[in-house]
């Protein structure tokens, strides 16, 4: 498969989407704005797996900023994103898919809670009173609605064993079965996959031409 080695998953994510009552493009010019634990990518990276939402480096994205005309006039739309491991999510799985989400549901609240808190004190001052329409979303509910394997964002993740040349390949030894988006090559992430997508049905051309005859 790549060198060998089974390919390890890709991180996982707790999302919110927040509509928010109030124009922020006059307040706010760029489009991203990462907060960070001050200690160290490594450190954030371990708060990262372990699903330390007080201390792990997250990101709000302003969408107004990335596309004019995203929101209706006097609303914007923010995205706070943290990046996880499965691990904390892990213990709720089997009741999760039983349907029993009492305890999963006051978890996703505390970490959707808890970076709203951080991104109201560190990004934009005073979030929380501009608030109109919230949701969030979890690895579990990636897994949901995806499908993907502890609800992966960016398939496979990009390790030494399986990024650029040794990536995955998109034509597999199974004759007509090919690899498209996060889990084949380039990978994970918006221009990536439509690059894949490009790539194996560039694959699925050549495999189609009929055999030629001198």
């Amino acid at each position: 498969m790549t060198n060998g080695m089974v390919p390890t998953i890709s991180s996982r994510a707790h999302r919110i989407w927040l509509g928010l009552k109030q124009e922020l493009q006059d307040k706010y010019k760029g489009c991203h704005y990462p907060v960070r634990s001050g200690l160290g990518p490594e450190a954030d990276y371990e708060f990262s797996l372990k699903g330390d939402v007080e201390r792990g480096r997250f990101g709000v994205t302003l969408y107004d900023n990335l596309f004019e005309g995203y929101s209706k006039p006097d609303t914007s739309t923010v995205k706070p994103l943290f990046l996880s491991g499965y691990e904390p999510w892990r213990r709720f799985e089997a009741d999760y898919r039983q349907g029993r989400k009492e305890a999963y549901q006051k978890e996703k609240e505390r970490w959707t809670r808890t970076l709203i808190g951080r991104a109201e004190k560190d990004v934009i001052p005073g979030l929380s009173s501009m608030i109109e329409v919230k949701e969030s979303a979890t690895s579990l509910t990636n897994w949901y609605f995806t499908l993907n394997t502890e609800g992966a964002i960016y398939g496979f993740e990009q390790a030494m064993n399986n990024t650029f040349m040794s990536r995955i390949d998109n034509r597999t030894p199974l004759k007509g079965l090919y690899l498209a988006g996060a889990w084949g090559n380039p990978g994970g992430g918006y221009a990536a996959v439509l690059r894949s997508g490009q790539i194996t049905f560039g694959k699925i051309m050549e495999d189609s031409k009929p055999p030629h005859h001198g």
